[in-house]
């Protein structure tokens, strides 16, 4: 019976210091987010050898930051290497070298990075570029029509690749479009900044194509097409009429299409033709090949893919799927289909190839390519089961602790600290 007692009375202890640890945690992320170090500090002491601790100490250290001395942060980084917490650390110190040109810091911490963020690497370009490093300018070159969003420390650097005149006019309108199709126009506008004086569009004329389409189109004066900022414009409002009515956009730009020079033309049929394939509309296809060979996106190109197997047209399948970029296209639905499409042009062996890239995966396309492979598709093996040393390992991970409560716990946060345990948990390159 006193065994028993005091077996409860341990784990009674245990669980009551679990709760003070944790309690002590959330108090220490709360008092981070406020800004209160003295509060964070006395948290910090009540944390003991809490699995967060580190998480604790690294928002100490954030707050520090600015003080100086970043042997601590040193240290720390050094304690935790290769850890998410460490990661996640050393970016935000990126930034704040970043933030004050310590740009040789800035080159020193970047390659110990795992996984940069795209804010953290242009950190780092910035810092290439200030010691002259012009190969940035081709990476940047890269991305021009991808980061459509650019972020803060991003734009010097789109800002160098233009003063280098490496990128012209037509480079200026391909970027708003894309920017555009995404549905961004204010990141339109800012691109249009790029473009000389003597080419910039009124800025309402640009506003009336965006926000008021249809009117836009209706108010254009004689010599709208005169310049290439008017005939843009136009083409910018055909591609909003279009998001909601492709039909209409489609009537209006037969209207006009012969005063649009061809890339203007093949452009607004295209986005005509993205919408309408998203509506699954029969004509889609025929926009599409209006369209002509107008670079497209990625997702206008995976539409013009799944608007031409509706109907069934496998050399438009394959001549799109082939066009693509090396990385869009080895995805396993893009390889099976331009293997359907090479069968159905007669070109079985080489389609039996490409189907042979993904068949035995466990997906629904590996599945698909080993039904036309003529091989029987059957469930995975049953996993072994797990030994005695895997249970208590798992037992002993903090993370497997870290389980989703429901309870009244729910509404002070507490799944949110559990959702960091797990995190912190889980080996850098599993996240």
């Amino acid at each position: 019976m006193k065994f028993h007692v005091l077996l409860a009375s341990l784990v009674l202890s245990s669980s009551l210091f679990a709760q003070v640890n944790d309690t002590a945690f959330l108090t220490a992320r709360d008092a981070f987010r406020a800004g209160d170090i003295n509060k964070l500090e006395r948290a910090i002491g009540q944390l003991g050898n809490h699995e967060l601790a580190p998480y604790a100490e690294s928002y100490r250290l954030r707050m520090w930051m600015d003080k100086g001395d970043p042997n601590n942060l040193r240290d720390f980084l050094q304690r935790n290497d290769g850890s998410y917490v460490a990661e996640k650390l050393r970016a935000d110190w990126i930034r704040f070298l970043g933030k004050r040109s310590a740009w040789n810091e800035v080159e020193s911490e970047f390659p110990k990075l795992l996984a940069p963020e795209p804010d953290v690497t242009c950190y780092n370009q910035q810092a290439r570029l200030a010691r002259d490093d012009r190969s940035v300018l081709a990476e940047a070159e890269k991305l021009w029509l991808t980061m459509l969003e650019p972020p803060e420390p991003c734009r010097p650097i789109l800002d160098a690749l233009v003063a280098s005149q490496k990128m012209t006019a037509d480079d200026v309108w391909a970027r708003a479009r894309r920017q555009l199709e995404a549905n961004r126009p204010s990141w339109t506008k800012t691109t249009l900044n790029y473009l000389p004086d003597s080419q910039m569009p009124d800025s309402r004329s640009l506003d009336s194509a965006i926000s008021s389409a249809m009117s836009y189109l209706v108010r254009q004066p004689a010599n709208w097409n005169s310049n290439r900022a008017g005939r843009e414009l136009a083409a910018f409002a055909i591609q909003r009429l279009a998001v909601n009515d492709p039909r209409v956009a489609a009537d209006e730009l037969e209207k006009i299409k012969s005063k649009l020079q061809d890339s203007e033309r093949q452009w607004a049929w295209s986005q005509i033709a993205l919408q309408g394939a998203k509506k699954h509309m029969t004509e889609a296809s025929g926009w599409y090949a209006s369209a002509g060979k107008t670079p497209l996106s990625d997702e206008v190109a995976q539409w013009k893919v799944r608007a031409a197997l509706r109907a069934q047209e496998w050399g438009t399948v394959r001549d799109t799927i082939q066009a693509m970029p090396p990385a869009l296209a080895a995805q396993p639905e893009w390889i099976y289909w331009l293997g359907r499409s090479l069968h159905a042009g007669g070109r079985t062996t080489e389609g039996n190839a490409l189907f042979e890239k993904i068949a035995g995966q466990a997906s629904f396309y590996g599945n698909l390519a080993d039904e036309e492979l003529g091989r029987t598709v059957a469930p995975p093996p049953k996993a072994k089961a797990t030994t005695a040393e895997e249970q208590k390992a798992a037992q002993d991970n903090p993370g497997s602790q870290a389980q989703p409560d429901l309870g009244p716990r729910h509404q002070h946060g507490r799944p949110d600290q559990e959702r960091t345990r797990f995190h912190a948990a889980l080996p850098l390159a599993l996240r």
